[in-house]
Formats: C-alpha cells, structure tokens, sequence
C-alpha cells in the first residue's frame, strides 16, 4: 500500500528540525518527501541552498501559506476553527476570496525568484482554504491544492478523497484525538482510499512519536500525489 508523505512547516526556523527529521527517515529506508514551504520569513542565502539541494536529492518542494501566521482571528468561525485545530496558524480564514488567490500567487512567484523549482502543489495552512469557492480555484496557478479531505486538481475538475494521518500530537488531549482519528484512516486505506502521511519538524518528540517511523515503513511513502 502506497502513501504521500509530506513534512509541513518548512522555515528557517524549522529547518534544523526538518533536516534532522529527514536523515531519521531516510536512515529507516523512507524517502522522499513532499516539503511544504513558508516563503514570506527571513530566508537566508544557505538555508535557500539547502532548499536546493534537497531538490537535487530527490524530494519536492510544494507551496504551504506565506507566513503561516495570523495575529487576530476576525470571526466566530476562525475562532472556534482555532481553539479546536488551527491555533493561529489558518492565515486564509481570515482574508476574503482576492486576498487569499493573492496570497497563493504570491507563494507560487516567490520559488522562481529564488531560483527554486516551481511548485505544483499547494497546502493551505491547517488545510482551511478559507473563503475561496473551490470553483475559483482555477484562478490559482497550482495544478492540485489540498484540503482537511483530499486533494483538488482545479484544471480537470477533479477531487480525489484521501484519508490522513497526522502525529502533532504536542498534548495529551491532541494525542487521544489523534490516536483515534489516525486509526480510522488506517482502516479507510486498507479499504483502498489513498493515503496520506502527513508529518510537522517536531513530531518525531512528541506523544505519537512512536507510530511515524512504523506507519512510514508499513505503507511504502513517497512524495508524489496519486
């Protein structure tokens, strides 16, 4: 059984991390990736090149958000959207339908500009795509953009249903959550619903720690979308 396996969160920041992540997976015989990007931070020249080199490796870099970040939550819905499963992370909830197809441009220009491949696909922070229809998603320039759900390809007018599972389990109450979300996607990929791995830099410390490296062995992951 195949899975997409994606490693979220990449900034400078989180590079050490991501990069101590890769080598733990690839020493367990599990590679390539799929790594999410956040372009507006303060990229450095070498943190730049090692985006590079990690292309030259074999793994793929995708688009993830802008900063990953909002200081306010503007409406009732974003709030509670926050307090149960994006914290303040969901930056498209709290702009409206432009300012979010912006935001994604913005995200896919920035690679080329940075003499980075350009991606081809596109992860909304926490997976809320926020206000924008999925019908305007055709004004996008990503071929695929992935949602809670699945995963969108705007241009043939397609969905593709994906179970998930997610290990940022930094609380007992995250953890119980989590165990039994991620069994139920166990159960719906054995079923023959494609599956995606979906890890975060900090995963490997936290509660759930112990299920990644045997989930990335038992299903055979790799960075490329069904």
């Amino acid at each position: 059984m195949k899975a997409h396996l994606s490693i979220h969160d990449l900034a400078p920041e989180t590079l050490p991390r991501v990069k101590s992540m890769l080598e733990k997976l690839s020493n367990a015989g599990v590679g390539p990736v799929m790594l999410l990007v956040i372009p507006g931070l303060d990229w450095q020249p070498g943190e730049l090149n090692q985006l590079r080199v990690w292309v030259e490796e074999g793994h793929v870099l995708a688009g993830h958000g802008w900063t990953h970040r909002v200081n306010r939550r503007r409406t009732l819905k974003h709030k509670l959207h926050g307090l149960f499963l994006s914290r303040y992370v969901a930056e498209h909830l709290s702009l409206n339908e432009q300012e979010i197809l912006s935001l994604m441009q913005k995200n896919y220009d920035w690679f080329a500009l940075n003499r980075l491949p350009s991606p081809s696909h596109y992860v909304p922070p926490a997976w809320a795509l926020g206000s924008l229809p999925v019908s305007r998603l055709v004004n996008q320039p990503f071929r695929s953009v992935e949602t809670l759900t699945g995963v969108w390809f705007p241009q043939e007018k397609v969905f593709r249903s994906m179970a998930l599972l997610g290990y940022e389990a930094d609380t007992v109450m995250r953890a119980l959550f989590l165990k039994r979300f991620n069994s139920w996607n166990r159960r719906r990929a054995s079923k023959g619903r494609p599956l995606r791995i979906s890890l975060h830099p900090d995963d490997l410390s936290l509660k759930l720690a112990s299920d990644i490296l045997l989930d990335c062995q038992r299903y055979h992951c790799h960075s490329s979308l069904p």
